[in-house]
């Protein structure tokens, strides 16, 4: 039964005492409290964000590798307060040991908020200029031209804008190629 709490809400003794012990990365406990049948995809706080999603975006691989070892199906593909999941956020962070960790486990990477118009991890990663992730993204089956907010997707994102240099959107853009683009097509770029 997964509950929504906020930690920021409650003094640190009302605190699940999973999200305690991991929270104070007392990682014996931790692993304790699920042996007694505490659960990882309990601990989602009330506006969607996790221990995990926070280890995705910071790079904290003893974070996510614990999550990663137990049993966490919800967690892992979870909805934060900007519509992320832990994939999400690790994309749009450059994270790239956490998105090769999370693919290793299985998570969609074509996962989006489809009511809220939420962004793909591949276009998080495009936007931010993260070439080695898009290109991992892309051989787990990512798809490039899901629409998200403003209905662009991380085709006509290469066209639009991209925070790095010159070089590595060239070499976005020729991965992204292949796809096709409502702006790059409009437009008549290529």
């Amino acid at each position: 039964m997964t509950m929504a709490f906020d930690p920021y809400d409650m003094d640190c003794e009302e605190w699940p005492p999973l999200w305690r012990a991991l929270n104070e990365r007392d990682f014996a406990a931790a692993a304790a409290l699920i042996a007694e049948g505490a659960e990882l995809d309990d601990l989602i706080e009330r506006d969607g964000n996790t221990l995990l999603h926070d280890a995705a975006q910071l790079g904290d691989l003893e974070m996510m590798d614990f999550f990663l070892a137990h049993d966490c199906p919800v967690t892992r593909e979870q909805f934060d307060y900007v519509d992320a999941t832990p994939l999400i956020r690790a994309a749009d962070h450059g994270q790239t040991a956490m998105v090769i960790r999370l693919l290793e486990a299985g998570v969609n990477p074509n996962a989006h908020h489809e009511a809220r118009a939420g962004n793909t991890a591949i276009r998080e990663a495009v936007r931010g200029g993260h070439t080695e992730i898009v290109s991992l993204l892309l051989r787990a089956g990512a798809d490039p031209t899901i629409p998200g907010w403003m209905a662009i997707s991380a085709v006509d994102q290469a066209w639009y804008e991209i925070r790095d240099s010159r070089e590595t959107t060239r070499e976005i853009r020729a991965m992204l190629a292949g796809y096709p683009s409502f702006l790059r097509d409009r437009e008549g770029r290529g």
